[in-house]
């Protein structure tokens, strides 16, 4: 698994689901389905803007808890 799968895979377990997602990074749900699947590679801009939309995800969680 890469840090794309898992990056998604954490904010639908923080129950966000994969169209929202795709509307916070501006890509087609299909997109983010092939992410998550491993069917498209790894693309770094991608992988920079999943991972900041974790972090501010995240402490939006904590703040919230």
């Amino acid at each position: 698994m890469n840090s794309i799968q898992d990056s998604i895979r954490k904010l639908i377990q923080q129950g966000r689901s994969q169209s929202w997602i795709a509307r916070e990074l501006n890509v087609s749900q299909p997109t983010i389905s092939r992410w998550c699947s491993g069917e498209v590679s790894d693309a770094a801009e991608a992988g920079l803007r999943l991972a900041k939309l974790v972090e501010r995800h995240s402490r939006r969680a904590s703040k919230s808890a």
